[in-house]
């Protein structure tokens, strides 16, 4: 089959059949017609030249109450091959040469029962005028997947997460410088008292923080002590301390005070003892810690004794914390001078 637009005017010879539709009359609505007649209209045609064939399509091409549809084409009347409302199937002759035709269509005498069309067959004319614009045609298929686009902003730090086991202790620093040079010595060794104390099972250090709805402070325990008689001593503390905590999603590090007095609230902010922080590990962590400090009583027996307690834990917690080992070392010297 052929496409046909309505064109006017010569144009170049094709195999396309162009028909552009013309005014539906050329002398406008007789005053005599009825109301009720509706109006032919051709709206295009299509050729099969190999069949000789002019399918024309169009509204109200019959209609019931008016005579059977005439078609002419410059005049010659076509032979009707098939016909319905909005189809005309006409013969076309056999000697009908390109060119460019008046095509009639008739149902009547009035102007709403013709129609009339230049139609260009064999040959394509001039542009016609521009039709309507279509229907939205049916959504296509989907395209292929586009490139990844640029990465994004970082978005917003999340929460902190559980605290993570802690790692082994690191390797011991370098030695320190050497201190001062001592004083010269009499030549007599002073005297010397040394206490030892296996408390392994025996002394679990406690905690001294104030239990909730309290402000009463432990008083922590006694993990070594030393009778002294009068004078006055350099004391060496020495305690080692294993912690046991091991919970968890929990911190298990701990934090040991000691002081040569108790630790309750009278004595807390006087504090004069070492402290030692001990890692939580899996299988528990061992610490040791060493104090020096001037003791005694120049003209009467004294006791030198170290408490300890852990600051972060109230006294109804378990710390998991012992002191299994430690040791008490006194010299009596002569009468210090404190810078």
């Amino acid at each position: 089959m052929t496409r046909v637009e309505s064109r006017r005017g010569s144009g170049v010879l094709s195999t396309f059949l162009c028909l552009a539709a013309a005014a539906a009359g050329s002398t406008g609505v007789a005053q005599a017609q009825s109301t009720n007649r509706p109006q032919l209209v051709v709206q295009r045609a299509e050729a099969d030249l190999s069949a000789e064939t002019l399918l024309i399509e169009g509204e109200k091409l019959m209609w019931a109450n008016d005579s059977a549809v005439v078609v002419t084409l410059a005049g010659r009347p076509l032979d009707i091959l098939g016909a319905t409302e909005s189809q005309v199937l006409v013969q076309l002759p056999a000697d009908l040469t390109p060119g460019s035709y008046v095509l009639k269509l008739s149902r009547g005498s009035s102007s709403l029962q013709n129609g009339v069309f230049d139609v260009t067959i064999g040959a394509v004319g001039p542009t016609g005028p521009r039709g309507p614009k279509g229907d939205m045609g049916d959504t296509g298929p989907q395209g292929l997947t586009g490139p990844t686009g640029p990465m994004g902003p970082t978005g917003p730090a999340g929460r902190d997460g559980a605290n993570g086991l802690n790692g082994a202790p690191g390797p011991a620093g370098p030695t320190g410088p050497a201190g001062p040079t001592g004083p010269a010595g009499t030549g007599m060794l002073p005297p010397v008292f040394v206490k030892q104390f296996d408390l392994r099972g025996s002394v679990n250090i406690p905690g001294i923080a104030p239990p909730v709805n309290s402000e009463i402070r432990g008083r922590g325990v006694s993990v070594a002590r030393l009778d002294l008689p009068a004078g006055t001593f350099v004391v060496t503390f020495v305690g080692n301390f294993d912690n046991n905590a091991h919970w968890v999603a929990a911190d298990n590090s701990r934090q040991i005070w000691c002081s040569t007095h108790t630790l309750e609230a009278s004595s807390f902010f006087s504090l004069d003892g070492p402290s030692l922080w001990l890692p939580g590990m899996l299988f528990g962590s061992m610490g040791t810690v060493s104090w020096t400090v001037t003791a005694g009583n120049p003209t009467a027996p004294s006791r030198f004794e170290i408490f300890c307690g852990d600051p972060n834990h109230n006294t109804e917690e378990p710390t998991d914390v012992r002191s299994f080992e430690g040791s008490i070392t006194a010299i009596q010297v002569g009468s210090v001078t404190r810078q």
